[in-house]
C-alpha cells in the first residue's frame, strides 16, 4: 500500500499508483519487495507500515549490482513517496 493508503487519507491520487507500481518494479527487478518484515507474527504489518511511511528502499543497484543507473532512477525518481 502506498503511504496515502497506509495513513487513511481521503484525498488519494495518482501519486498512490505511482508509488505502488514503483514497487512492484522494484520487486520484479530486484527478487524482492523493497521492504519485507523481519518479524512473520502478527506485528508484521506494524513493522511493514512503518517501512512505507518513514524509510527508504536499499538502492536496487545494491540487491542487483547489474540494474542500469537509468532504471534505477526511473524506478525511485519519486522520493517523496520513499519516506
Amino acid at each position: 500500500m502506498s503511504p496515502q493508503q497506509w495513513t487513511g487519507q481521503p484525498d488519494i491520487d495518482g501519486g498512490s499508483d505511482i508509488y505502488s507500481l514503483s514497487c512492484v518494479a522494484y520487486e520484479l527487478l530486484t527478487g524482492r519487495p523493497p521492504f519485507v518484515p523481519v518479524r512473520k507474527n502478527l506485528f508484521a504489518w506494524h513493522e511493514m507500515r512503518e517501512a512505507h511511511l518513514t524509510h527508504e528502499p536499499p538502492p536496487l543497484h545494491v540487491r542487483r549490482p547489474d540494474c542500469p543507473e537509468g532504471v534505477e532512477r526511473a524506478v525511485l525518481r519519486d522520493r517523496r513517496w520513499w519516506g
